[in-house]
């Protein structure tokens, strides 16, 4: 399989377009290639995107974009995904389903993954599955694909495949640094 590109241009999306299909593989590469100390603030970031763009701001989801700017709070992360996933047990049973549930339905199951890889960034004994982080991808395509908007699938793809190039890893690392010690 070919490498997945990561060059970041503002004014069109970083692949050009979504691939056909957004498989775990295609996840995985994206995953791997954002380097480890930055993997939890991707991970959020993407998920406070799509609460945003699809706006719907739910307590559980909040509490999972609070819990992942505070390194010290990451094992709570474990309590999040919990909630989370009772709100999406009790949409998946829905079976007819607004346009606005379905919504909803894609942004936990997102949520949901993004609490599972702020969890195992804990390193903790009993971790979630190592693939959790490479479902992102799939998971975010269904969230714009739920909103509906171009330019909002486009903007989701440069935000997944956006990683910082060298120059400017050192402020990213800063910023980081002082996000995580409470500055």
């Amino acid at each position: 399989m070919t490498p997945v590109p990561f060059n970041y241009s503002p004014s069109k999306s970083a692949l050009g377009e979504w691939p056909a299909k957004v498989t775990v593989e295609f996840g995985k590469q994206v995953f791997d290639a954002v380097p480890v100390e930055l993997r939890v603030p991707w991970a959020t970031r993407i998920l406070r995107f799509a609460t945003a763009k699809s706006k719907i701001d739910i307590l559980p989801l909040m509490e999972i974009n609070n819990i992942a700017v505070r390194r010290s709070a990451w094992k709570d992360a474990h309590k999040a995904f919990e909630k989370i996933r009772d709100r999406t047990i009790k949409l998946d049973r829905i079976e007819s389903r607004s346009n606005d549930q379905n919504r909803l339905l894609s942004l936990c199951c997102l949520g949901e993954l993004v609490a599972k890889v702020i969890y195992n960034e804990t390193d903790p004994i009993d971790p979630f599955d190592e693939d959790s982080g490479w479902r992102i991808a799939s998971s975010a395509k269904n969230v714009v694909a739920e909103i509906g908007d171009e330019v909002v699938s486009n903007e989701m793809l440069n935000l997944l495949c956006f990683t910082p190039i060298p120059d400017l890893v050192a402020p990213w690392k800063i910023w980081i640094t002082r996000l995580f010690s409470g500055e």
